[in-house]
């Protein structure tokens, strides 16, 4: 093997290296069952938050208050914690990342988490609506760090709206989310079928996959979301271009016994909605059918 060779493949070998550093996130498994976050809990908060932007396009983002704060001269494990350690100078207070666009924190706030560690506010929700997010919804490097996040205590996930610009399928890998009470990807390119795995977020409250290009049909496994109120799965019916989502609306969703809000218009699904309204006082129902398939509480 010629010198110059040598040098490319060295090279080669040096960079698959940090590539494969920069992708590993810590875990989150010291999040306390009070929802406080220790010290390495806001360390993989930050580097999964990080990981997230890059996912998303973040330099076409509308919005990035203190998502640039973290410096990005170092390894995203050194700079989070230089970030961190500047921010907290030897108290407990809330993480800076807390300030964030887009992010909250849980409201609850102690000086020290239940085993005497000192902790600060675990994340609550990130909500990147309508501010020109663009990526793949199924990026390996997009999941992971919404797993972190969810390990750290994430329990809403907002992104979507008028740049249509998450693309990519549902990875059966969103179930392990089961924690998750809001998942809204709305108003985007998504497309393929939605997984019947989704039926295990059993936390959810809150699942909105509107205005995307889904096809198939709807899983009756989301009859399982035994906590779901608001369900909106409208807006997936692009017939001129061959794509929508269709079938019988599944007889399971009487199920959904909390459902308060249920969408489905401008698709292409058959049959009858099951009696619903059993156990409830109220349910607003939207499917644009006729008044014998589709009528509220």
């Amino acid at each position: 093997m010629q010198p110059s060779q040598l040098l490319l493949l060295l090279l080669l070998l040096l960079l698959l290296l940090q590539q494969l550093a920069a992708a590993a996130l810590p875990t989150c498994s010291l999040l306390g069952e009070d929802g406080c976050c220790g010290p390495p809990c806001q360390q993989g908060t930050c580097e999964a938050l990080q990981a997230l932007g890059r996912a998303l396009g973040q330099h076409t983002w509308l919005h990035t208050t203190g998502w640039y704060d973290v410096p990005a001269t170092a390894t995203p494990a050194a700079a989070c914690g230089a970030y961190l350690a500047e921010s907290r100078p030897g108290t407990a207070a809330a993480p800076p990342y807390c300030e964030w666009y887009g992010i909250s924190c849980t409201s609850t706030y102690s000086a020290t988490c239940a085993s005497g560690r000192a902790g600060a506010q675990g994340i609550r929700a990130v909500e990147l609506a309508n501010n020109n997010a663009v990526g793949r919804v199924d990026d390996p490097m997009f999941l992971q760090a919404l797993q972190q996040l969810h390990d750290c205590g994430l329990k809403d996930f907002v992104v979507g709206g008028s740049s249509f610009g998450l693309v990519g399928t549902l990875s059966p890998a969103f179930a392990k989310l089961d924690k998750l009470e809001v998942l809204a990807l709305f108003s985007s390119n998504i497309t393929g079928s939605i997984p019947p795995e989704l039926g295990s977020m059993t936390a959810l409250q809150e699942l909105d996959l509107s205005t995307n290009y889904l096809t198939g049909t709807i899983p009756p496994q989301l009859a399982n979301l035994g906590n779901l109120q608001s369900m909106n799965l409208g807006y997936n019916g692009f017939t001129d271009i061959g794509l929508v989502l269709g079938g019988r609306i599944p007889a399971s969703f009487a199920r959904l016994t909390k459902l308060r809000m249920l969408m489905l218009e401008h698709n292409a699904l058959t049959g009858t909605l099951p009696d619903l309204c059993s156990s409830r006082m109220q349910l607003e129902v939207s499917c644009a059918a006729a008044a014998s398939q589709c009528r509220g509480c």
